[in-house]
């Protein structure tokens, strides 16, 4: 399972019960929302700059990944379309309550550890699906239905970074080099250097 993957799952898990939505926690992209389906989140990620960690450009050993992971809380209002302006503080207090709950909930576990198989709160060193979670964004929207309720709602951008070998194999994270010297092929004339023999060790 990829680390997106996993980070997705374990995001949707910690949010269950701490987010007044029910069980309405979609791991998916922003796709069409039914009404009945409101309120809900979404959780979903938009891009993934990796920087390289161990290694360089052409002999990448390990990579650190920083994740943009979305959590949209979306809900519903009654519009009247007969009004120009419709203006509700309803449905802004719904997602303002909603998005503090997705903060406090990714706060109080920042590292993504806390629901891992195996975790120890007195461990020296907390082995997580991320290096530690942080907001980076929230940004309101709003979706017109073409009816008498429109969607609204609140995304909130975490960057989660986590660290993984370029290859998961690791087969390629050791590489040999050997070390040879050059000699100059003398026969009477003055030549480039061509390798006639080679004398060094391997070495990782």
């Amino acid at each position: 399972m990829h680390r997106r993957t996993a980070i997705r799952k374990y995001v949707k898990k910690l949010l269950k019960n701490k987010v007044d939505v029910g069980d309405r926690i979609y791991c998916n992209r922003p796709s069409p929302i039914f009404l009945h389906e409101l309120p809900c989140v979404l959780i979903f990620f938009t891009a993934e700059p990796v920087d390289i960690i161990v290694g360089d450009t052409t002999n990448p050993k390990e990579y650190q990944r920083n994740l943009r992971l979305n959590i949209d809380v979306i809900t519903d209002e009654p519009i009247d379309p007969d009004l120009e302006l419709n203006e509700s503080d309803a449905a802004e207090d719904v997602l303002d309550a909603m998005a503090w709950q997705v903060e406090m909930a990714m706060a109080d576990d920042w590292t993504l550890s806390k629901l891992l198989p195996g975790y120890d709160p007195n461990a020296q060193e907390v082995n997580g699906l991320s290096m530690g979670t942080r907001l980076v964004s929230t940004d309101p929207y709003n979706i017109d239905t073409d009816s008498e309720r429109r969607l609204a709602g609140q995304r909130l951008q975490f960057e989660v970074p986590y660290e993984t070998p370029a290859y998961t194999d690791k087969k390629y994270t050791d590489f040999l080099e050997y070390l040879a010297e050059f000699y100059e092929v003398k026969d009477g004339e003055v030549v480039d250097n061509v390798l006639t023999a080679a004398e060094g060790k391997v070495r990782q």
